[in-house]
């Protein structure tokens, strides 16, 4: 590893810690995909995703969807309406408690010859989406005190639709958050762990700090969301360079977040 070098006039930037939710619902953003299906006389378009879910969970997914945010006690964070007009373009779907679930082919089928192009394609954050795919875990009974406890938490993937160069649709994830308890986390991809399963190193040097090779590495650097450094060497990154030592991108802060240990199959947020 070179000098990181010194520069007295540097921009310090912050360091945080940010909680860790365990996300019992997880949709694979990569899995994401459109499977063009001959029908009588037109292309339709199959949803395909592959996701797990520690609880019992319902799917709901909605084409042309306002969002709505509600600040009233006991009511959800978010919520989304779909114009009863728009065919096919609400669902819901029940799937037991799995780690590897693949959604059914054919189980939604999009006809785009039913929308308008604009409607597919255009994304107004906080306002409007082509599609949004929800995750939300069932109430699980508690034997003990023989009553239903609800998780409280939904995961929410959205997005939008483009036409390639083919003429073929193409579905664009373009975020993921997660509602717990009335608040929204946006779910954001950190860079930097190889892995065999969700939240576990594959390799043990993997897992140790680049600078000191030594400590574990539990420290991200924000916005390029590199995890390469133990919270002792950020602080000296910080007090230095204030750059990325994986891309040397200027940092904004450093963020230390705890890492799941192998054998857990749940994924984390912050």
């Amino acid at each position: 590893m070179g000098n990181l070098g010194t520069n007295a006039t540097s921009k310090r930037v912050q360091q945080e810690e940010v909680p860790v939710l365990k996300c019992h619902n997880n949709l694979k953003r990569e899995s994401l995909y459109l499977k063009k299906v001959k029908e009588s006389d037109r292309y339709v378009y199959s949803l395909n995703f592959d996701f797990s879910c520690t609880f019992d969970c319902i799917i709901t997914i909605q084409l042309c969807a306002s969002e709505y945010r509600s600040s009233k006690k006991g009511s959800p964070t978010v919520y989304f309406y779909t114009p009863p007009e728009i065919s096919n373009g609400i669902a819901k779907y029940k799937f037991s408690a799995r780690a590897r679930h693949e959604f059914p082919f054919k189980a939604f089928i999009i006809d785009f010859s039913k929308y308008d192009l604009k409607e597919m394609t255009t994304f107004k954050e906080d306002e409007y989406y082509p599609i949004v795919i929800t995750i939300e875990s069932c109430p699980r009974f508690t034997p003990s005190k023989h009553e239903y406890v609800a998780p409280q938490q939904c995961q929410i993937t959205y997005g939008s639709f483009i036409v390639n160069s083919q003429g073929d649709y193409c579905l664009l994830p373009k975020k993921q958050c997660l509602q717990f308890q009335n608040k929204i986390f946006k779910i954001e991809d950190i860079y930097g762990l190889s892995t065999k399963d969700e939240g576990s190193f594959s390799d043990e040097a993997m897992k140790e700090c680049i600078i000191c090779y030594s400590n574990p590495k539990n420290t991200v650097v924000y916005p390029c969301k590199h995890i390469c450094l133990c919270n002792a060497c950020a602080q000296v990154v910080r007090m230095q360079s204030s750059k990325c030592p994986i891309c040397r991108l200027e940092a904004e802060k450093f963020i230390t977040v705890q890492i799941d240990k192998p054998g857990n199959s749940d994924s984390e947020c912050m």
